[in-house]
């Protein structure tokens, strides 16, 4: 009689750098160029932290940031079709999330994240080495052993260099037998798309896009993004939008 397995032992990795950054990640590749700068980061998802009222305030157009809560988002529709999709038989799956401007893409990116994290999968956000957002130092755990399976949010992936985004997707981690893995891209236009499509081709990936319609223009001249970003300004300020 064997005895039963015990629990995965845990993994420690140390990252020490000299006068720069030091990166490093669990259960996933990393790809560098040839001096050693990452083509993209992986990181462990988080919750944007709250930002002051105060200064929110200062400009208007600070509420239009996409990682914001303060951000118009797109509504429950759009949220219902990233659940079928997540649940679809596929073990790989990519979206192409677009929409014209930051109409709620990001927003709803990130509610989508949240929400999948809740339901026990694991969530990863990766960022294009050029313009990526600041990662904690250390280590990231990108395992999803013993999750409902693995997200990889993506965003911006329109302004990706193609190899980078091909690298990202040879990524071992994306291709772990018997594990669910989603990645949903957000873009601004679809235009990259065919291209991103043809490379997951030989990973035979089920692709989808999904598209999210422009705010249209409202009464007044004012875009309803601007509309929406002036509501929000009068609930942080305390004093009502003005009409």
């Amino acid at each position: 009689m064997t005895e039963a397995a015990g629990p995965e032992p845990l993994m420690l990795q140390n990252v020490t750098a000299v006068d720069g950054f030091a990166y490093g990640v669990i259960g996933a590749d990393i790809h560098v160029l040839a001096s050693g700068a990452p083509l993209y980061l992986l990181a462990n998802w988080e919750h944007v932290p709250a930002v002051s009222p105060g200064w929110l305030r200062g400009m208007p157009g600070r509420m239009l940031n996409g990682r914001r809560a303060t951000a118009p988002s797109a509504g429950d529709g759009e949220l219902a079709q990233l659940r079928l999709w997540r649940v679809c038989a596929a073990r790989l799956a990519v979206r192409w999330l677009y929409g014209a401007g930051k109409r709620g893409r990001i927003p709803l990116a990130s509610r989508f994240a949240a929400e999948s994290a809740a339901a026990g999968w694991k969530v990863i956000s990766a960022f294009h080495g050029p313009d990526a957002e600041p990662v904690s130092p250390g280590s990231q755990d990108a395992r999803a052993a013993g999750s409902a399976g693995l997200l990889v949010i993506v965003e911006h992936a329109d302004r990706w260099l193609l190899a980078n985004l091909t690298w990202l997707l040879k990524n071992a981690f994306l291709h772990q037998s018997g594990t669910a893995t989603r990645v949903l891209m957000a873009a601004g236009t679809a235009d990259g798309w065919p291209r991103v499509r043809a490379i997951l081709d030989r990973y035979e990936a089920d692709t989808s896009s999904q598209h999210l319609p422009g705010f249209e223009r409202v009464s007044g001249g004012r875009s309803g993004i601007s509309a929406a970003a002036t509501e929000n300004s009068g609930a942080i300020s305390g004093f009502p939008a003005p009409r």
